[in-house]
Protein backbone atom coordinates (compact mmCIF):
# COMPACT_ATOMS: atom_id res chain seq x y z
CA UNK A 1 0.00 0.00 0.00
CA UNK A 2 1.42 3.24 -1.06
CA UNK A 3 1.56 6.49 0.92
CA UNK A 4 -1.51 7.28 3.28
CA UNK A 5 -2.24 10.80 1.05
CA UNK A 6 -1.13 9.51 -2.17
CA UNK A 7 -4.25 10.46 -3.80
CA UNK A 8 -6.30 13.28 -1.75
CA UNK A 9 -5.38 15.84 -4.60
CA UNK A 10 -2.90 17.37 -2.36
CA UNK A 11 0.94 17.36 -2.44
CA UNK A 12 2.13 13.67 -0.75
CA UNK A 13 3.23 14.20 2.64
CA UNK A 14 6.65 13.19 3.41
CA UNK A 15 6.78 10.20 5.70
CA UNK A 16 7.75 11.54 8.53
CA UNK A 17 3.85 12.92 8.84
CA UNK A 18 2.14 10.02 7.26
CA UNK A 19 2.16 5.68 7.30
CA UNK A 20 3.66 4.87 4.26
CA UNK A 21 4.09 1.44 2.67
CA UNK A 22 2.03 -1.48 4.15
CA UNK A 23 0.32 -4.57 2.69
CA UNK A 24 -2.76 -6.27 3.46
CA UNK A 25 -3.85 -9.73 3.25
CA UNK A 26 -7.71 -11.47 2.98
CA UNK A 27 -8.87 -14.65 3.00
CA UNK A 28 -12.59 -15.11 1.69
CA UNK A 29 -14.92 -18.39 2.13
CA UNK A 30 -18.65 -18.15 0.66
CA UNK A 31 -20.56 -21.66 -0.28
CA UNK A 32 -23.70 -22.25 -0.44
CA UNK A 33 -24.85 -25.63 0.48
CA UNK A 34 -28.13 -26.69 -0.89
CA UNK A 35 -30.43 -24.16 1.12
CA UNK A 36 -27.90 -23.29 3.37
CA UNK A 37 -25.21 -20.42 2.83
CA UNK A 38 -22.11 -19.67 4.35
CA UNK A 39 -19.89 -16.82 4.35
CA UNK A 40 -16.62 -15.96 6.45
CA UNK A 41 -13.70 -13.80 5.90
CA UNK A 42 -10.74 -12.49 7.58
CA UNK A 43 -8.90 -9.54 6.26
CA UNK A 44 -5.20 -8.13 8.22
CA UNK A 45 -3.20 -4.95 7.45
CA UNK A 46 -0.23 -3.34 8.88
CA UNK A 47 2.27 -0.08 7.92
CA UNK A 48 5.69 -1.05 7.77
CA UNK A 49 6.96 2.52 7.58
CA UNK A 50 5.81 4.82 10.39
CA UNK A 51 6.19 8.38 11.40
CA UNK A 52 8.33 9.58 14.00
CA UNK A 53 7.31 9.66 17.23
CA UNK A 54 4.68 6.94 16.67
CA UNK A 55 4.64 3.43 17.51
CA UNK A 56 6.33 1.46 14.47
CA UNK A 57 3.90 -1.67 12.41
CA UNK A 58 0.51 -0.52 13.21
CA UNK A 59 -2.20 -3.51 12.38
CA UNK A 60 -5.50 -4.10 12.20
CA UNK A 61 -7.40 -7.53 12.04
CA UNK A 62 -11.29 -8.04 11.35
CA UNK A 63 -13.08 -11.66 11.25
CA UNK A 64 -16.75 -11.97 9.68
CA UNK A 65 -18.97 -14.51 8.91
CA UNK A 66 -22.85 -14.83 7.73
CA UNK A 67 -24.77 -17.98 7.92
CA UNK A 68 -27.84 -17.89 5.46
CA UNK A 69 -30.99 -20.38 5.68
CA UNK A 70 -35.22 -20.25 4.72
CA UNK A 71 -35.46 -16.64 4.99
CA UNK A 72 -33.44 -16.46 8.04
CA UNK A 73 -29.50 -14.65 8.17
CA UNK A 74 -27.13 -14.35 11.29
CA UNK A 75 -24.07 -12.70 11.13
CA UNK A 76 -21.20 -11.13 13.03
CA UNK A 77 -18.11 -9.10 12.88
CA UNK A 78 -15.00 -8.47 14.92
CA UNK A 79 -12.05 -6.34 14.37
CA UNK A 80 -9.17 -4.59 16.27
CA UNK A 81 -6.50 -1.83 15.78
CA UNK A 82 -3.17 -1.30 17.52
CA UNK A 83 -0.34 0.92 17.23
CA UNK A 84 -1.88 3.43 14.71
CA UNK A 85 -1.69 7.46 16.07
CA UNK A 86 -2.89 10.33 14.20
CA UNK A 87 -0.95 12.29 16.05
CA UNK A 88 1.58 11.47 18.98
CA UNK A 89 -1.69 11.38 21.30
CA UNK A 90 -4.69 10.72 19.74
CA UNK A 91 -4.83 7.19 18.94
CA UNK A 92 -7.18 5.06 16.72
CA UNK A 93 -6.55 1.50 18.87
CA UNK A 94 -9.67 -0.19 20.07
CA UNK A 95 -11.78 -3.07 19.19
CA UNK A 96 -15.37 -3.76 18.30
CA UNK A 97 -17.64 -6.63 17.46
CA UNK A 98 -20.75 -6.63 15.62
CA UNK A 99 -23.60 -9.14 15.91
CA UNK A 100 -27.23 -9.08 13.87
CA UNK A 101 -29.88 -11.01 12.39
CA UNK A 102 -32.86 -10.69 9.97
CA UNK A 103 -35.57 -12.54 8.90
CA UNK A 104 -37.34 -12.11 5.24
CA UNK A 105 -41.10 -13.67 4.38
CA UNK A 106 -43.24 -12.61 1.40
CA UNK A 107 -42.64 -8.57 0.71
CA UNK A 108 -41.65 -8.25 4.63
CA UNK A 109 -38.39 -8.48 6.54
CA UNK A 110 -36.93 -7.60 9.78
CA UNK A 111 -33.93 -7.08 11.63
CA UNK A 112 -31.80 -6.53 14.73
CA UNK A 113 -28.32 -5.55 15.28
CA UNK A 114 -26.09 -4.86 18.22
CA UNK A 115 -22.89 -3.23 17.92
CA UNK A 116 -20.35 -2.47 20.54
CA UNK A 117 -16.68 -1.00 20.27
CA UNK A 118 -14.01 1.16 21.98
CA UNK A 119 -11.05 2.83 21.23
CA UNK A 120 -8.53 4.32 23.52
CA UNK A 121 -8.79 8.08 21.64
CA UNK A 122 -6.00 10.05 23.63
CA UNK A 123 -3.34 8.61 25.19
CA UNK A 124 -3.01 11.16 27.72
CA UNK A 125 -6.27 10.29 29.36
CA UNK A 126 -6.99 7.08 31.02
CA UNK A 127 -9.79 4.52 30.07
CA UNK A 128 -11.46 4.19 26.31
CA UNK A 129 -14.33 5.60 24.39
CA UNK A 130 -16.55 3.26 24.68
CA UNK A 131 -20.07 2.93 22.55
CA UNK A 132 -23.37 0.23 22.23
CA UNK A 133 -25.68 0.85 18.96
CA UNK A 134 -29.06 -0.98 19.08
CA UNK A 135 -31.17 -1.33 15.89
CA UNK A 136 -34.28 -2.79 14.74
CA UNK A 137 -35.72 -2.47 11.30
CA UNK A 138 -38.32 -3.56 8.98
CA UNK A 139 -39.26 -3.03 5.38
CA UNK A 140 -41.80 -4.02 2.83
CA UNK A 141 -41.76 -4.13 -0.96
CA UNK A 142 -44.91 -2.18 -1.95
CA UNK A 143 -44.80 -2.53 -5.70
CA UNK A 144 -42.16 -3.23 -8.38
CA UNK A 145 -39.11 -1.53 -7.45
CA UNK A 146 -40.65 0.26 -4.60
CA UNK A 147 -39.64 -0.83 -0.97
CA UNK A 148 -40.80 1.00 2.40
CA UNK A 149 -38.19 1.31 5.05
CA UNK A 150 -38.03 1.87 9.08
CA UNK A 151 -35.51 1.73 11.26
CA UNK A 152 -35.10 2.56 14.95
CA UNK A 153 -31.76 2.97 16.29
CA UNK A 154 -30.40 3.70 20.04
CA UNK A 155 -26.79 4.56 20.48
CA UNK A 156 -24.75 5.23 24.02
CA UNK A 157 -21.45 6.66 24.16
CA UNK A 158 -19.27 6.83 26.99
CA UNK A 159 -16.30 9.20 26.56
CA UNK A 160 -12.98 8.13 28.17
CA UNK A 161 -12.43 11.37 30.03
CA UNK A 162 -14.31 10.49 33.48
CA UNK A 163 -16.41 13.54 33.10
CA UNK A 164 -19.44 12.92 31.68
CA UNK A 165 -19.00 16.16 29.29
CA UNK A 166 -18.38 13.93 26.32
CA UNK A 167 -20.92 11.13 26.99
CA UNK A 168 -23.89 11.07 24.93
CA UNK A 169 -26.97 8.83 24.41
CA UNK A 170 -29.48 9.64 21.17
CA UNK A 171 -32.49 7.81 19.42
CA UNK A 172 -32.96 7.99 15.97
CA UNK A 173 -36.14 6.94 14.19
CA UNK A 174 -36.20 7.18 10.36
CA UNK A 175 -38.32 6.12 7.48
CA UNK A 176 -37.46 6.17 3.63
CA UNK A 177 -38.51 4.71 0.57
CA UNK A 178 -36.59 2.89 -1.95
CA UNK A 179 -36.67 3.22 -5.51
CA UNK A 180 -34.71 1.04 -7.90
CA UNK A 181 -34.87 1.43 -11.70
Amino acid sequence: MPNTVQDDNASVSTIDTVYGEGYAVGLNFDRKFDALQIGLNAHYQSWTKSPAGRPSDPWGLTISGVIRYAGFTVGGAWMKIEDFRSSATNSQDGTGFEVGASYAWGPNAVSFVYREGEDEDTTTIAGSDEIKVYALSYNRGIGPGVRFYASGVYADLKGESAATTDDNKAWVILTGLGLRF
